[in-house]
């Protein structure tokens, strides 16, 4: 555990010097390649997170200073490893307490909830290829037959390590649909992946935990592939790839990237009259998509304005962490009524929670909006709902 309350002032390691008419490097500092010390430091983490993930070790960085500590350079550490990152202004603030102690959650057991040195393996049939995974793994550099051509994220791999797994753990599994030149797929068929997950329980036992999904093959433009349409989870896929990309890439150019797979998802599920934009239809699978991302274009997960290059790396790191439950570049508005489950609505000013009848029985409690800010929470009635 590294906990910092400043940055690094001496050493390869160094941040920034202690002359204080050297200010710390900024987003602009970066962009024009005017940083003094930021690729030495980041070679030495690197090649510091390459030593403590081949020997199994988890590095986890709590930070409690007003100013940046280091993290843009000390990132590689703990994403590499699956290490926690706390960023907090002062140690003894209630948050930063509350966040270190839920590192020891114990189970029923009295057992540690987490788990070490873990292998994650992914095994599928012919049809299928393994594109890549985003998350905080390491390659384990396993060349298998059911390895793809496109490599997305630490990629040309079916294996891949953790030096830590808890119930939080989220990863990013990119697929390809592999067929012979010439041979289409016959309808009906269905693929199978597999994923092992063989990990040290913190009880010193030895778990494996093996999942076996299979999916549906569809010919191009067939209902089915537009009804398993998943809009949550597309979102954070597209999320991790952006974010990925953004490492490499320039920001205009994702959100260039990002425009035009918007278009192309339109173009092919959406109803519209050329040249009628009130025309325009997306059915239910897909009608908070767009909402997405239009939020995430403008998040600080590819935005960096009024954010410092600590809190855009440890932006970076959370995002992988996260699942289809959480909504981290876009709040989510639900809505609950009786004898429906709940479903996702538009974040419009002018969306109407009383839209029913007049309220005539307790069974007709009408609606109450639900929306997610990140931070809090906000529950609306409608006028009806008593």
């Amino acid at each position: 555990m590294l906990f910092a309350g400043g940055p690094a002032t001496e050493g390869p390691g160094m941040v920034v010097s202690n002359e204080l008419k050297e200010p710390i490097r900024s987003h602009r500092d970066i962009e024009r390649d005017s940083i003094k010390h930021y690729k030495r430091a980041v070679k030495l983490y690197e090649g510091l997170a390459k030593r403590v993930s081949n020997n199994g070790y988890v590095v986890d960085l709590f930070t409690g200073c007003p100013d940046q500590v280091g993290l843009l350079e000390m990132k590689s550490l703990p994403n590499v490893t699956n290490g926690v990152i706390v960023l907090s202004d002062w140690f003894t603030t209630s948050n930063f307490q509350q966040s270190f102690l839920h590192i020891f959650n114990k189970d029923d057991q009295d057992f540690l909830e987490m788990g070490f040195n873990a292998t994650f393996d992914v095994q599928t049939t012919k049809e299928l290829k393994v594109s890549g995974l985003i998350g905080h793994v390491i390659s384990a550099g396993k060349k298998s037959a059911c390895v793809g051509e496109t490599e997305i994220g630490i990629g040309q791999t079916s294996a891949w390590r953790l030096n830590a797994i808890t119930p939080r753990t989220s990863t990013a599994m990119y697929f390809e649909v592999a067929t012979l030149a010439g041979q289409a797929l016959q309808p009906g068929s269905r693929g199978l992946i597999q994923f092992m997950t063989h990990y040290q329980h913190s009880s010193g036992r030895q778990h494996l935990r093996v999942t076996t999904i299979a999916c549906n093959f569809a010919e191009s433009g067939s209902p089915s592939i537009a009804a398993s349409f998943h809009q949550e989870a597309a979102a954070i896929l597209m999320a991790e790839i952006s974010v990925f990309k953004a490492e490499i890439d320039d920001s205009p150019d994702i959100l260039h990237w990002l425009d035009c797979m918007l278009i192309r998802l339109c173009q092919k599920f959406a109803d519209y009259w050329k040249e009628d934009p009130s025309s325009f239809r997306l059915s239910d699978n897909f009608s908070i998509y767009p909402q997405f991302m239009f939020h995430l274009r403008r998040s600080q997960f590819l935005q960096v304005f009024n954010n410092s290059p600590d809190e855009t790396a440890f932006y970076g790191h959370i995002l992988d962490e996260e699942d289809t439950n959480d909504s981290l570049f876009s709040p989510l508005l639900m809505s609950y009524t009786f004898n429906v489950l709940p479903q996702p609505v538009l974040l419009y000013s002018t969306h109407q929670s009383g839209r029913h009848p007049s309220f005539v029985g307790p069974r007709e409690l009408i609606e109450a909006l639900v929306t997610d800010a990140l931070a809090c929470a906000a529950i609306c009635y409608s006028p009806t709902v008593i």
